[in-house]
């Protein structure tokens, strides 16, 4: 499942959210939304109070506190988008992991309690429109090809770089392939992180 960040003075902005993931997530099998929309949706007078330095209250101990709550709620995979900041995925027990696994061929023993932060890689930013579809489109192709937890972060945010390398949403994109090149020739990881 995919969203985009509700407008505070629509309908979207209005909702219950919480009551709505509840009802939605046991169906889900991944949903990874970006760090904004998890928070305006179930954590907004953090996100408001936090407004212009999001990144300076982020750790890793917030971030998989945020993902058991949805893991709570019943997705399987869960994860957030960190732009600049690269990727956090966690992911539920091998009993909920069980349904997905039989579906992709998956060996949910890798994926069952996972929890990874992958950081964003070196990269001159041209423009940032796609980049967490594309980001989100190799997470999905990674777990399509059976990748461990590590590889398909790793892919995702590689795949997200590749995108803001270009001003359209999809021109940066390169093949899995040219991906996978770039990767093993020693890609560097920026040095903005989340701290635990």
């Amino acid at each position: 499942m995919d969203m985009a960040l509700p407008d505070p003075n629509g309908p979207s902005g209005q909702a219950d959210w919480a009551s709505i993931f509840q009802r939605t997530l046991p169906y889900v099998d991944v949903f990874v939304p970006s760090i904004e929309e998890i928070l305006f949706c179930l954590h907004r007078a953090q996100l408001e109070a936090w407004r212009g330095s999001l990144f300076q209250h982020l750790t890793l101990g917030y971030l998989d506190r945020l993902a058991d709550e949805l893991l709570g709620m019943g997705v399987a995979i869960a994860g957030f988008k960190l732009g600049e900041y690269g990727l956090y995925l966690k992911a539920a027990g091998a009993e909920r992991l069980a349904g997905l696994g039989q579906r992709l061929g998956l060996d949910v023993t890798d994926w069952a309690g996972a929890r990874i932060y992958q950081q964003a890689f070196q990269v001159e930013v041209v423009g940032t429109t796609g980049a967490g579809d594309s980001a989100y489109a190799a997470l999905l192709t990674a777990l399509l090809k059976r990748l461990a937890p590590v590889e398909a972060a790793r892919m995702a945010c590689a795949v997200g770089a590749c995108n803001v390398e270009a001003a359209d949403a999809s021109s940066g994109v390169r093949s899995w392939s040219a991906t996978e090149a770039r990767l093993a020739a020693g890609w560097s990881s920026r040095n903005e992180v989340v701290h635990p």
